[in-house]
Parts: C-alpha cells; structure tokens; sequence
C-alpha cells in the first residue's frame, strides 16, 4: 500500500509504481507549505527538434538525457510568502501599477544567487532534507512528464491560456497576443493553471525559473545526469514567463542571464533529492 497520498497531489501512475518500489512517499509537503512531487528516473529527448515552429534559439539540440536518480520537484514556483520567510523585507515590487507582491504571486526580483541563497537556508532550517536547485535536465525532464511535444499538452498555441500564463490580451507589452485570454495582466498566483501529468504546476510561463546550471550550448550525444558546462558567465532559466510569447514557453525554450540580475519576470522552484 505504502504511504498516504496527499488529497492535493496530482499524479500519475509512473509516480506512483516509482514511490511504492522505493518505499518513500510520492507527494510530501514541508514546513513552509511547500509542496512536492516524485519525479521518477528515466531517459528523455531533451531539448526541441529543428522542425519546432517559430524556434528562435540556436542552442537547443535535441540529445538523450538518461537521469538515473528519482527526485523530488516542488510543484509550482517559490512564491512571496514563502520567500519571505527567509528575507522577510522582500519585495517583488509591481509592473505598470500591477502588482507583483502578493503572498501566493512566484518571488520575483531575484537572482540565481538570492535562489541559491534560499535553497541553502531552507536546507538548515528543515535539517532532514537536502534542497537545490534543479539541473536544467531535470526541470525539462519534470516539465514534459513524458510528452515529446512543444508543450506539455500537445502543440496548440490556441490552448496554452489553459495551461500557462504567458503575454496575452492583458499583458501592457508590444507582443500581447490579443486572440489568448489567460486572465492575468502579470504573474498569477502559484496553480492557478491545469498542471502536467506530473502534477507541476506553471512550468508554461508565470515566471522564468533559474535552474542549477551555466548557460552552454548543448551536447549532440547520449548523456547521463548532466550538470551543463563547468564554468561560464550566464546561468539558465527556464519555462518562459507571463510576459511570454508562445515560443517562450516551450518545453524546450532556453533563457539566461547573469547570476545576480534581478527581474520582474524571474523566479525559481526547488528540488528535493529523493532517497536512496
């Protein structure tokens, strides 16, 4: 029978047969209301095929990623309340008069070295649990749960309003899409979108997610646990944001920037590693 799964937890049977044959719990939450899901070991294409409509990076070869440990992956992005549990004057600030700040709104106004700050205090506070942020590979792997497509739902543009909040009618930028409607002028409130067959939520737009590693192009060949490049000037975010054209937000999608820049579109979530 194994564990309890929490009334909250969307998650498929992968997840499941993965968390009874480890014997560990498939969805947990911790102190501070965070909320997890196990994201099962296994092989993956990462990054997007030439044929990919309207890619405008050059940098994402598609190549087999095996990830050969299971993990836990928080299911929507750190927001501000939780975020101010450890910087407790942050301020996420606002766009155009529209606010950014609210407690269930993603931290935003944070550089990977402020998310790597927080991944290290949450690790001393919980003192039974290791927190990082994710690889590049396994905040893709997580994001796609299983899908080979532009996003997680398939390759209509038409019904990401249902799935991600990205630059729509709403948005006050030069690029809104005026025929998507998402209801939201800027960043949503965590899982306010339908979440993948993994159950993470808001891995399409809200706001670009630092992950773990520098930005570098990517390899042609097979791959196993990848950390990308050893050293470099960038780090990588990833998901596209509510300011987002559609192309931003696909699973493949790759952005960067300096570690200690700050923006209103930049967020991040937290993995947790799984055991054994």
């Amino acid at each position: 029978s194994g564990p309890a799964i929490p009334a909250w937890a969307e998650v498929s049977d992968i997840q499941k047969t993965e968390a009874k044959r480890l014997g560990i719990p498939v969805a947990f939450e911790n102190q501070f209301g965070m909320r997890f899901v196990l994201i099962p070991a296994g092989t993956f294409l990462m990054g997007g095929p030439q044929l990919e409509t309207r890619r405008d990076e050059a940098d994402t070869t598609q190549h087999e990623v095996t990830l050969t440990k299971p993990y836990y992956l928080q299911t929507t992005e750190v927001t501000n309340g939780q975020y101010r549990r450890f910087k407790n004057d942050h301020d996420s600030g606002a766009y155009l008069k529209q606010v950014l700040n609210g407690d269930r709104q993603p931290v935003v106004q944070v550089g990977w070295n402020d998310a790597r700050a927080f991944t290290a205090w949450l690790s001393q506070q919980d003192g039974s649990r290791s927190y990082r942020l994710p690889t590049e590979a396994e905040w893709e792997y997580g994001a796609r749960a299983g899908t080979t497509t532009r996003y997680f739902f398939g390759d209509a543009e038409a019904d990401l309003a249902r799935y991600g909040n990205l630059a729509d009618k709403n948005a006050p930028l030069p690029y809104a899409l005026k025929d998507l409607d998402d209801g939201q002028g800027v960043s949503a409130p965590v899982g306010s979108y339908r979440p993948n067959a993994w159950g993470l939520y808001d891995t399409v737009g809200n706001v670009g997610e630092w992950v773990a590693d520098w930005y570098g192009p990517f390899p042609s060949g097979r791959v196993r646990d990848p950390v990308g490049p050893a050293s470099g000037e960038h780090r990588v975010l990833r998901g596209g944001s509510w300011e987002g054209k559609p192309e931003h937000v696909r699973s493949a999608s790759r952005n960067r920037d300096l570690p200690d820049f700050r923006y209103y579109g930049f967020g991040f979530r937290v993995l947790v590693p799984a055991a054994p």
